[in-house]
């Protein structure tokens, strides 16, 4: 399984740069696969992914400190750390943050109707991972942020 982490911040609180880190490395214990990050910088609504087909740890050695005090200074933080369920992680698309449909998600678990789910919306699918299904659900909602999120009860599986 997976591991997720992030944050959401009000004021002027974050998690330190060390913290960050940390959880980093210790969903690697839980996903070996990929690792991604997305964010929005401080006073900005633009949300920004990084992902690589990568444990943490290898992750890490790709951000200089800068970047890493940038992502620490998010209000707004998603982490991900893959086991790979459906597609490789080699395919960027298919690596967590998933983005798609006007929605960035994470997910732990496997969504067991993706398919049929793509079947049914007549949409084109932008990636082989199951999780996928999850931001084509919710854009059945339009932007009614709650009506989307009642459509989650149609996604089958384990989370």
């Amino acid at each position: 399984m997976c591991s997720i982490g992030g944050w959401y911040a009000w004021g002027d609180h974050r998690p330190s740069v060390r913290t960050l880190r940390g959880l980093l490395l210790a969903g690697q214990t839980r996903g070996k696969d990929s690792t991604g990050v997305a964010f929005m910088k401080e006073r900005d609504n633009n949300i920004y992914i990084m992902k690589e087909p990568k444990t943490g740890s290898e992750f890490l050695k790709g951000l200089d400190d800068q970047k890493l005090a940038e992502i620490a200074r998010s209000p707004r933080v998603l982490l991900h750390n893959r086991a790979k369920t459906k597609g490789s992680e080699r395919n960027r698309n298919n690596n967590h943050p998933v983005e798609g449909f006007g929605w960035v998600v994470v997910h732990n678990g496997q969504v067991y109707n993706d398919d049929d789910l793509f079947e049914y919306a007549k949409k084109p699918r932008p990636a082989e991972v199951d999780s996928i299904a999850i931001p084509l659900v919710l854009s059945l909602g339009g932007n009614d942020y709650l009506r989307s999120l009642n459509h989650l009860s149609v996604l089958g599986g384990a989370a």
